[in-house]
């Protein structure tokens, strides 16, 4: 217990550091004499170096996100009421870098401050002190600003993981069932039959064909999520992104030059971090390599007509024990998806409303849509393994799907959670 003890003064020490380090630096100069009075014991550490970049490299580490926010909030005030434009002051920008926020917070706070006029502001209190001992009104308003920044959405920078291996996350069955489908009987066939026709090419058509491609000029927030998703997971050839008609729900095509199909749902139905969950699903596809084996899997009933004929009507036999390995592992492999999906977001809550929202919440309803509650179902939904028929039935009744259940993935996403992988990954960076 008195470990314990130590650990949590500690680490709010360093939490007050880091504060006031980030604090002295974006200070304005008429106010320095002020600021080191009322902080005389850090007054020379303050005075020699508190705009340096270096005093800040490790704010990030010693914060929590919503301490972050916090802080940024009265840093932000403090810069308003001393009437500079917090949007293009470099003093602003410097404090979003150190503290790890993007540039979607300081929108949503020039938002949040018409809330709070400098009518209300008393004369008698300085933009400093303000600041550094705000009072109730001003607590309850910044608090406010940083529950609203979590409900919506992430505004914190993401994690960049550049040396991310797929192999860190993908899921044990994925790559057991891939095993068992390479060495299943005439899949070498199947393989040389997809090369031999060419099928690569009409699949890019089928999917440029009549959507609407995404660049950084017609639609530059999508693609920045998207360029922003590539740094996450550390993929350097970023693919091209199509906007398609439908719901919500993504596709994925191409071997060489992968190119990622979103339906225009996702825009409209979908926050920024449970849209960086869909594509950060599918460049998990991309960087584990699925795509040669799902795309074989949409092409399978032609080949398997082809076959067919070729071989006096034993293709269709070969189709059919083909089909069943390779959906098996088609849907291990989402499982592996989605952990790249929430490593992109970064967010379990915008992961869980994505599944809540694909298994049929319908639009009227997304603002009461309550995670807790679909995570209470994922977890009865993973306790019906403990029974062996229940085993059978979702086994037959997934045989010929190449997803497996909604609530399903959510229960295997929430077990990689709480194992402690998913943490251990972002804090690795």
């Amino acid at each position: 217990m008195i470990t314990d003890t130590k650990t949590a003064q500690s680490r709010n020490g360093s939490v007050r550091e880091a504060a006031l380090r980030t604090i002295a630096s974006a200070v304005c100069p008429e106010d320095k004499k002020e600021f080191l009075c009322l902080f005389p014991r850090q007054a020379n550490r303050f005075r020699d170096g508190a705009r340096k970049n270096g005093t800040l490299k490790n704010t990030q580490l010693a914060m929590t996100v919503e301490q972050r926010m916090l802080l940024a909030t009265y840093i932000h005030l403090y810069l308003f009421l001393k009437s500079r434009k917090i949007q293009a002051d470099q003093t602003c920008k410097s404090v979003r870098t150190a503290l790890g926020l993007s540039d979607d917070f300081v929108l949503l706070l020039q938002q949040a401050l018409r809330c709070l006029p400098k009518a209300q502001i008393p004369d008698q209190i300085s933009p400093l002190r303000l600041m550094i001992n705000p009072p109730d009104y001003v607590i309850n308003w910044a608090t406010s600003v940083v529950l609203l920044a979590r409900k919506g959405s992430q505004v914190a920078e993401k994690v960049r993981l550049p040396k991310l291996n797929s192999k860190e996350y993908e899921h044990p069955r994925d790559r057991q069932m891939l095993e068992m489908l390479r060495n299943t009987k005439g899949f070498d066939t199947l393989v040389r039959k997809f090369y031999e026709h060419g099928l690569e090419p009409l699949l890019r058509v089928r999917y440029t064909g009549s959507n609407l491609k995404v660049t950084s000029s017609n639609f530059p927030d999508l693609y920045d999520d998207l360029t922003t998703a590539c740094e996450v997971l550390g993929i350097k050839d970023v693919p091209d992104l199509y906007l398609q008609q439908g719901f919500i729900n993504a596709k994925t095509a191409g071997i060489q030059k992968p190119i990622i199909a979103l339906d225009f749902g996702c825009i409209n139905l979908l926050s920024r971090d449970e849209r960086m969950f869909i594509l950060g699903h599918e460049l998990g596809h991309i960087k584990s390599e699925h795509l040669l084996y799902h795309q074989m899997g949409m092409v399978l009933p032609i080949l398997g007509d082809v076959l067919g004929q070729l071989t006096l009507g034993f293709g269709k036999l070969l189709e059919t024990g083909v089909s069943v390995a390779l959906l098996n592992w088609q849907r291990m492999s989402e499982f592996t998806a989605d952990r790249a999906g929430l490593l992109c977001c970064q967010n379990l809550d915008a992961a869980c409303k994505v599944m809540m929202k694909i298994a049929g919440g319908p639009p009227r309803y997304y603002p009461e849509l309550q995670v807790r509650h679909f995570m209470d179902q994922a977890k009865e939904f993973k306790d019906f393994d403990l029974l062996t028929q229940n085993k059978v039935a979702k086994v037959l009744s997934t045989l010929w799907s190449d997803h497996p259940w909604t609530v399903m993935r959510g229960a295997e996403l929430l077990k990689w959670v709480d194992a402690g992988s998913y943490k251990s990954l972002l804090n690795r960076s």
